[in-house]
Parts: structure tokens; sequence; C-alpha cells
């Protein structure tokens, strides 16, 4: 099945986080509505309470925006640990012998049409 998948990213073991899958969305959820979710779902992950209560009051204060990549449709907030939301395919779930259950999926890769157009891009820009 296809589905938005939010999964937490890290740099170094310091930064690890325990499950690395956070959500699985309907692929039909728009991608600002995945940025909107995201984002709040960051600061109720990673927030103090203080810093939770100053987002809710004034958006603007938020350190950490949930952001497009430059690519489009890939989503990402935070800092080390940060979520990382994308559509993917063939989602599935197997069941282990210990009755625990591991998710696997394949990514989309970004289409070279949209990867030429950036090299161009940045090409222009140098």
């Amino acid at each position: 099945m296809k589905a938005w998948l939010i999964t937490w990213e890290w740099i170094g073991d310091h930064a690890a986080m325990p499950e690395k899958v956070v959500a699985i969305l309907s692929p039909h959820w728009s991608d600002e509505k995945v940025r909107e979710y995201v984002e709040v779902l960051y600061s109720n992950l990673t927030y103090s309470f203080s810093e939770r209560m100053s987002y809710a009051k004034r958006k603007k204060d938020n350190p950490y925006p949930a952001k497009f990549d430059m690519y489009g449709g890939r989503i990402h907030c935070g800092h080390n640990p940060s979520l990382y939301a994308r559509k993917v395919e063939n989602l599935r779930v197997s069941s282990n012998e210990d009755g625990s259950e591991s998710l696997s999926w394949d990514e989309i890769p970004i289409p070279e049409r949209v990867l030429e157009h950036y090299r161009k891009k940045r090409e222009e820009q140098a």
C-alpha cells in the first residue's frame, strides 16, 4: 500500500530514538496537511510544556518549523533527531517469531526530471 510515513532520522548514537517509525498517514492527505501535522507532532514529542505553550500562542515562536525539501513532497522538522515525512509504497507488516511486528517499505525515488531541474538551477546560481 502507499502511505505517508513519518520516521525519526538522526546522526550519531547520542540522538538515536528507540523507535524509528513515528506515524503512518493516509496517502490522500495533502502535502500541506502532513507538513502541519509533522510540525505539531515534533513540538509535542520534543518541546517542554512552556515551549509548547509559546508555540500554541504564537506560531512564529517555533524554532523548528516543518519544511519541504528542495524537491518537494518530502518534509523535515527538527534538529537531530528530526522527523522525516514522505510518501512510500509497498508498505507492509511482518510478524516476528516473538510476536512483535516489523514494518518495511520502498522509498519513492525523486523523478529524474525534478532532479535535472534543480541541477540546472544550481548551475545557474554558480
